[in-house]
């Protein structure tokens, strides 16, 4: 299984904003199955979906993650399919007052899949992290 981050330089405005704003290079990212399929939130897709994405190197940083079943966490992402993208959510990467409220009934890319990495791979992970802290965070995991 990979954990998969977009290059946001190949995006569009809103994905060079996201990875400027947070800091790095990315500005979204997916599980990927080992049979190709991906899984996350996205704004595009109106929510939380899957979705066979064709994995480049030069537009996607790839994150190896070892799980000796994949079906219990394809089966958790299944039962969280469908739902809403959570834009109240990521708010918080803005300068606003507006407190971190998390609603399960709508995700952002980076939280479903913080979310999903520590309830089945037991990674210590907050659930509010842009893609680009994710991917810092599972590197210092990598590199510990």
């Amino acid at each position: 299984m990979k954990v998969l981050f977009y290059r946001a330089k190949y995006g569009n405005w809103q994905d060079r904003f996201v990875a400027l704003w947070t800091w790095g290079p990315h500005s979204h990212c997916e599980l990927m199955f080992s049979d190709g399929s991906c899984f996350s939130a996205s704004a595009r897709d109106g929510g939380t979906r899957f979705k066979k994405i064709t994995f480049l190197p030069e537009r996607w940083s790839a994150i190896e993650i070892d799980i000796e079943d994949e079906e219990p966490l394809r089966d958790w992402c299944r039962s969280n399919a469908g739902l809403g993208y959570d834009w109240r959510g990521i708010a918080w990467f803005l300068p606003t007052p507006l407190p971190h409220i998390e609603d399960r009934n709508k995700w952002y890319c980076s939280e479903i899949c913080a979310v999903a990495l520590r309830k089945f791979l037991g990674v210590r992970l907050s659930s509010r992290l842009s893609p680009n802290g994710l991917y810092r965070k599972l590197l210092r995991r990598l590199q510990s």
